[in-house]
């Protein structure tokens, strides 16, 4: 745990309206492959406001940014099994509202991925229906350019807004972003608050047969029986990872409960108890 400075800091930030505290925090709840330590404490703001007051509370109090993580769905991540001597930054129930307004869609950071694909589908916004099933927040997904199926959620996004770890507010356009594969090309120092989509109309019976084809591909070839990261490493340049590490006979390779899945090689799953250090 870190210093008496470090817990005044907490206690601080925990006494603004609209943050919520608990500390030693397991993070292992917080991933989707369920493995993970500590963390010192786990901070949730409930919408712009109590957001702007908690980071400007953390900056006036001197701690270094590396002291700080930005959480979404944790789809994405292996944390130590040591945990993280640091805060946690979640967003709360005002970052996931889901609105269209004049042909685009404004969505809250904390709005599931396969929630925006299912409302979708559902009221015939075209192209996002390619997201159903995907896990992670929509914040976590600009971050790191989530992808399926041959599109990237980049291939929608409009704008992005947020606030850097100042407190200083962001406002990306499309044109002004350079968006790479896997990469959302923003920095660490920025948290996605909202972002704004484009789609193509679309008619909801053609998106319902489309979803559902995705999602029947999703479970026949990938690995959703058991806790995961999802894909775990980036394609090579002509090539998929998952056929490049099935063709070295790994499927199955195992270290205590991690599991390279018998259903896809770009899958490690955790069969109960797996710890960092076993994947």
């Amino acid at each position: 745990m870190k210093s008496m400075g470090h817990t005044e800091r907490i206690e601080k930030i925990g006494a603004l309206d609209g943050v919520e505290v608990r500390t030693d925090a397991p993070l292992a709840e917080c991933t989707t492959i369920g493995i993970g330590g500590p963390c010192s404490a786990m901070v949730r703001v409930r919408d712009e406001a109590s957001l702007a007051a908690c980071l400007g509370a953390l900056r006036d109090s001197g701690m270094d940014p590396s002291d700080l993580f930005v959480l979404g769905g944790g789809s994405n991540l292996l944390v130590s099994d040591r945990g993280f001597e640091g805060i946690v930054l979640r967003l709360g129930r005002g970052f996931e509202d889901l609105v269209e307004r004049g042909g685009r869609i404004s969505a809250g950071a904390a709005v599931e991925v396969k929630d925006l694909a299912l409302t979708a589908v559902r009221r015939g916004w075209g192209g996002l229906e390619h997201f159903v099933g995907l896990p992670g927040t929509i914040g976590g997904a600009v971050r790191m350019n989530a992808g399926a199926w041959g599109k990237e959620i980049w291939d929608y996004v409009e704008r992005v807004v947020g606030v850097d770890l100042e407190g200083h507010p962001f406002d990306l356009s499309r044109a002004d972003a350079a968006p790479a594969y896997r990469d959302g090309g923003l920095g660490s120092d920025l948290v996605v608050t909202r972002v704004e989509l484009t789609y193509q109309p679309e008619k909801r019976s053609v998106l319902v047969r489309r979803s559902k084809r995705f999602m029947v591909r999703r479970r026949q070839r990938q690995a959703v029986r058991s806790p995961s990261f999802g894909s775990v490493f980036r394609n090579p340049a002509g090539f998929h990872a998952g056929q490049l590490i099935d063709s070295l006979n790994l499927k199955g390779t195992r270290e205590g409960d991690a599991m390279i899945s018998m259903e896809h090689a770009n899958f490690i799953v955790n069969l109960g108890r797996a710890r960092a250090a076993e994947v």
